[in-house]
């Protein structure tokens, strides 16, 4: 079964639009399968070619769910079409194998009438070749094979060649992820002291990924207020919201997040359409990243004292630095090493700022050595250009972007800074609902490299600052290898840092472990991406 005229299903050409949601969402499957791309970038760039009145919101939404949906259960299709193929997955070219998974997940999981998921993902194929009719007749006999049974039916068949006491390999198939990530995110919550058994979570959380997830906004404090934004969106749904004075249709719907002071979670309106996020004085960032930038602007809490100038560090340090322990300095400086794309690095400037104003100057400079994402951070903190703080002679709390390899940070700027942000790269395992396809795209030998590099980076941070100061370690990862570890490791190199309680830190109210320590998120109880956030203090 060659591709034939499949093969250029996935390629862009000048032929009429097919303005069929099936057939869009199919030719994106091909794409992120045959070229790598990456849905959460490809869908809304495929949508953005089609004019409303080509495509209403009805049928975007039916992409997006198909296209998403698919990449999500993909485990879970490929389990249920191995078990009716006469062919091994390996041998059924991307096209074909994607318009089965697309077919079989209209059948088991939107509810679809059987004709219809049946004869219209085989319509996909009918193009007229000889190769393209063998394709279609390979899928229709497939999915009407699938058909005859429910989705719960065939978990149940699949689950049951499983033995019981491999739950995780059950899990996995149930839920629809890699074995070795179902053993990761068991190792993740049973190391992060919550209360509650693996066993309990476990489920939960497997579900929470597989759950789209929300847009949320932040309010840059001291450039915009939560309230404010609140009525600029109030103001588009009534539809004279917009700078330009443009109605924008629709409903739209927003609420506060549960834990940060300055998130708001939207639906039904695209971020860009507002004219504060457009402005740079809101932008688009999940809660679970907000928790970790407030947390290093709030680190003073976690050493036991308040923000306002300390004049005791009552955390336990190595008996000789006690002695050298002085008040924090009146200027302050503040380091994001991997800012990319810029959602923390916005925030902490807008903290920085507040802090300034306040009057303890600070001023913050970002690096990123990947230049597109450079530009992203320098887009995010358009606002705080030319800024300075009241009552001050700085040129602007921003020092700059830097392009500079992170790993080198500590040798240009020794013992430079006060406080500085490590949101190390890592596997991204902890934001799987926002890239469904990285799920099966992530390999575990892969952590190694990423364990290296992120104790590179560390150790590139404890140069570069100053004595006394603080270190927040950040991933949107609850890999072991990627977070706990990778910390001990880094305390063990240096002996005059100290691991703090990083509760302390995060807004009254958000569930937090039974123990002291660094705090590892969750989806499933705090309704964000997994952030681990690790904070350190560097003895005087």
């Amino acid at each position: 079964m060659t591709e034939g005229g499949i093969g250029n299903a996935g390629k862009t050409g000048k032929a009429k639009k097919d303005l069929s949601p099936r057939s869009i969402a199919w030719k994106s499957l091909i794409r992120v399968h045959r070229n790598q791309a990456f849905s959460n970038l490809l869908v809304p760039q495929e949508l953005s070619s089609f004019s409303p009145d080509e495509l209403g919101g009805r049928d975007r939404a039916a992409v997006t769910d198909m296209v998403y949906g698919t990449l999500r259960w993909q485990g879970f299709l490929d389990a249920v079409i191995a078990d009716v193929s006469f062919r091994p997955l390996k041998r059924i070219e991307i096209p074909v194998l994607d318009a089965a998974r697309l077919g079989v997940y209209q059948l088991l999981f939107l509810g679809s009438p059987d004709y219809a998921a049946v004869s219209q993902t085989v319509g996909l194929l009918r193009r007229g070749g000889r190769s393209d009719a063998r394709a279609a007749g390979f899928v229709n006999a497939l999915l009407r094979k699938v058909a005859t049974r429910s989705r719960q039916e065939w978990e149940a068949v699949l689950t049951s060649r499983i033995p019981k006491a491999d739950s995780d390999a059950r899990l996995a198939l149930r839920y629809s992820h890699p074995n070795w990530v179902v053993g990761q995110l068991r190792r993740s919550w049973e190391a992060a002291a919550y209360e509650d058994r693996a066993d309990d979570q476990l489920a939960a959380l497997l579900s929470a990924d597989n759950e789209p997830a929300d847009v949320t906004l932040c309010a840059r404090p001291g450039l915009i207020s939560r309230e404010e934004l609140i009525a600029q969106l109030e103001g588009i749904s009534a539809g004279r919201a917009g700078s330009d004075g443009q109605a924008v249709p629709g409903r739209i719907v927003w609420g506060e997040t549960s834990f940060s002071p300055y998130g708001l979670r939207i639906k039904g309106v695209n971020p860009h359409d507002i004219p504060a996020v457009r402005q740079g004085l809101a932008g688009v960032e999940d809660e679970g990243s907000q928790l970790a930038a407030l947390a290093v602007a709030d680190v003073d809490k976690a050493a036991g004292f308040p923000t306002d100038l300390p004049t005791d560090f009552p955390v336990d340090l190595p008996a000789d630095s006690q002695s050298d322990l002085t008040t924090s300095r009146q200027a302050e400086r503040w380091l994001d090493m991997c800012a990319g794309p810029g959602g923390k690095t916005a925030l902490l400037a807008a903290c920085a700022l507040s802090r300034s104003n306040s009057g303890r100057l600070t001023t913050l400079l970002a690096n990123e050595p990947t230049h597109h994402r450079a530009d992203l951070v320098r887009d995010n903190l358009c606002a705080f250009t030319g800024m300075a703080p009241a009552s001050s002679a700085a040129p602007s709390i921003i020092e700059g972007v830097e392009e500079k390899d992170g790993r080198q940070l500590g040798d240009l700027y020794p013992q430079a800074f006060d406080r500085i942000l490590v949101d190390a790269p890592c596997s991204g395992l902890g934001s799987l609902r926002r890239r469904p396809e990285s799920r099966w795209r992530k390999k575990p030998e892969e952590i190694a490299s990423l364990s290296l590099l992120q104790g590179q980076l560390l150790d590139s941070a404890y140069e570069a600052l100053a004595p006394g100061g603080y270190l927040a370690y950040v991933t949107c990862s609850p890999v072991l290898e990627e977070t706990r570890l990778v910390v001990d490791a880094f305390l063990g190199r240096h002996q005059d840092l100290i691991r703090l309680d990083a509760r302390q830190a995060f807004p009254s109210g958000t569930p937090l472990p039974a123990a002291p320590g660094d705090v590892q998120l969750f989806e499933q109880v705090h309704g964000t991406d997994q952030m681990f956030i690790s904070l350190m203090r560097k003895a005087v």
